[in-house]
């Protein structure tokens, strides 16, 4: 990060290849607004499957954050029909999101030994906490090999977050309706 010499900072994860021509320009035209932290892109597997898109953030049992549109085809409505318009959610994925380079400096502290999925999430929460909505546009699509995709939450990591943004995440997904389940919430096996 010291040796980017840019104003933004674009994240993908090793092996993600862009579909969309315009990738970089469909993260842009939202990082560039004052009052965005980070945007994320849809990430695909070699099925057309969704392997990360929206995710919610919530205490359950067995998770903390979680990916409704997953294993769904991209071209599907989802959840709302969000996977047709850019949105408003609580957090993207490692795999693929744009912002600031200031904003990334939790992201690439010294001595973290966290997951990158808990890394980034800490970064959605810090933004979040500074009043900066974190944006999903679905028509920047990268693909990623379903093996080489790894977004899950450490015990470490969720202990880490617990402490540092526990009312954050007791308050509830903003993004996400309070009325269904996190818990058996609708998503494909």
């Amino acid at each position: 990060m010291q040796k980017a010499d840019g104003e933004y900072l674009l994240l993908l994860s090793v092996g993600m290849m862009p579909i969309t021509p315009t990738f970089m320009e469909e993260l842009l035209m939202f990082a560039q607004r004052k009052d965005v932290g980070l945007v994320g892109m849809q990430v695909l597997d070699e099925k057309d499957l969704i392997l990360s898109s929206d995710i919610v953030i919530g205490n359950t049992q067995s998770n903390l954050a979680i990916e409704v549109n997953r294993m769904e085809r991209y071209d599907a409505p989802g959840y709302m029909g969000r996977n047709y318009y850019a949105h408003n959610i609580s957090a993207v994925s490692g795999c693929g999101c744009m912002g600031r380079k200031e904003e990334f400096a939790a992201f690439f502290a010294e001595g973290i030994t966290r997951s990158t999925f808990g890394r980034i999430l800490e970064v959605c929460f810090k933004q979040r906490n500074k009043g900066r909505w974190i944006v999903l546009n679905p028509y920047a699509l990268g693909r990623l090999k379903r093996e080489e995709y790894n977004e899950e939450l450490s015990a470490a990591d969720r202990e880490h977050l617990m402490k540092e943004y526990k009312e954050q995440i007791l308050s509830g997904d903003p993004f996400y309706n309070g009325n269904l389940s996190l818990e058996r919430y609708w998503q494909k096996k």
